[in-house]
């Protein structure tokens, strides 16, 4: 369940996505952003990416060796926690948090507030945190290994309780149930988070799918990978295909609804878009521009151009137009790139008819394909990887006019 008072996360529960994969478009982040703060990944225990998730209290962070809470500019730290190696995911549940596992094969439960460890357990060796409900736990164990095993843990006593060797990790979850692909993201299998059990499944692969046409798709037909493809909304499962479709379910008996061919393609010569589902809407994004489409009518709601005003900023860093992931708000769009370029544009034109664009720029940055920037409420995050230097940026964007300064205080229950 969502924190207390947390107003302004995206994705309540933990540092990949929320468990249905939703994101919530909030307001905020007006550009230009500010930058504020950089949290290194050398520690004196090692070097590590950082593992990061912001909450009211601050910024949770996970790196080689320590477990810790900066405040949300990551100027200070607040408490940290010596940990015998690097624990790779962060989960947020109630006033605490469950961070873990590793290659110690450990979950802690830290209070949010002092750092204290209120529990830890065991698990499979080598094993990290896929997903989860309110019940249960999924890891891949072990590690690294093509033929790791799918583990369902009890989340109160962290023991097993099932396991699957023919699944990807990649899964979203609704109620006690578990939405998980194969490994060829071609089938989607609706499981029992309490006994593993397949309650339903169905192949894309089908030729069903292929809209009565004489031959095969010219690619193999799947779900689209690393980002946000598979989502519950309501009485409806959406499935983003790699041909520009969006496959409807039932979420109980796994029957298809509706197969719809958005038209949505990047212009010539650029990169598919990449995308992020709301309630109401799939936003795709591309080098050059974004696309609102409203899987309730399944129609196009939107679109804004903006070559003129970014291909400048790819040119000045002589950067491949590839963006790698994207966050939204109200007022932006706000996106990664493979040259190190972390690049925002305002989704409405001033008075003038131009539109606001920002760019940071981290040279020789390694940025990796699909690792969300995360935002709270002013604050954005962003994850450098690196031969050079590895760690945290965060940045600060400008509240709406008639909105609040400041962060939300823990003070109802969502």
């Amino acid at each position: 369940m969502p924190k207390k008072g947390a107003t302004d996360r995206v994705w309540p529960e933990w540092d990949l996505f929320s468990r249905d994969r939703l994101f919530q478009v909030k307001a905020g982040l007006v550009l230009p952003l500010e930058r504020r703060g950089f949290l290194t990944g050398e520690t004196a225990f090692g070097r590590s990416a950082v593992r990061h998730l912001p909450v009211d209290e601050g910024v949770l962070t996970s790196r080689q060796g320590i477990v810790a809470l900066h405040s949300h500019d990551l100027t200070r730290e607040l408490w940290r926690v010596e940990v015998p190696d690097w624990l790779d995911r962060i989960i947020c549940e109630g006033d605490t948090a469950l961070v873990g596992a590793d290659r110690q094969a450990e979950i802690l439960r830290i209070d949010f507030r002092t750092g204290a460890i209120a529990a830890r357990a065991k698990t499979p060796e080598k094993s990290v945190i896929v997903g989860f409900t309110a019940k249960t736990l999924l890891v891949l164990a072990p590690l690294g290994r093509a033929s790791g095993e799918l583990v369902a843990i009890d989340r109160e006593s962290f023991a097993p309780i099932w396991k699957h060797t023919a699944l990807s990790p990649q899964n979203t979850s609704f109620g006690e149930r578990y939405l998980i692909q194969d490994k060829l993201a071609t089938i989607l299998r609706c499981l029992d988070a309490g006994t593993g059990e397949v309650l339903w499944h169905v192949d894309l692969s089908e030729s069903r799918f292929w809209e009565k046409r004489q031959a095969p798709p010219p690619e193999p037909l799947k779900i689209v990978q690393g980002y946000p493809s598979v989502v519950v909304v309501g009485d409806r499962v959406l499935v983003v295909l790699n041909d520009a479709r969006v496959c409807v379910l039932d979420p109980e008996s796994g029957e298809v609804l509706d197969i719809v061919r958005t038209g949505i393609e990047a212009p010539r010569g650029v990169v598919r878009p990449m995308h992020l589902i709301t309630d109401t809407s799939i936003f795709y994004l591309h080098a050059f521009g974004m696309v609102e489409f409203d899987h309730r009518s399944m129609k196009e709601a939107s679109r804004i151009e903006f070559r003129k005003e970014v291909e400048p900023h790819y040119a000045k860093v002589r950067g491949i137009p590839y963006p790698c992931a994207f966050w939204l708000s109200a007022e932006s769009v706000i996106w990664t790139n493979l040259s190190g370029l972390l690049i925002g544009i305002s989704r409405e034109p001033g008075k003038d008819g131009s539109r606001t664009v920002w760019a940071d720029w981290m040279p020789g940055a390694l940025v990796p394909i699909a690792q969300f920037p995360l935002a709270f409420g002013e604050y954005i995050y962003f994850s450098e990887y690196g031969e050079k230097k590895v760690g945290l940026h965060c940045y600060r964007g400008r509240r709406p006019p008639g909105q609040p300064s400041g962060l939300p205080s823990r003070s109802s229950t969502s």
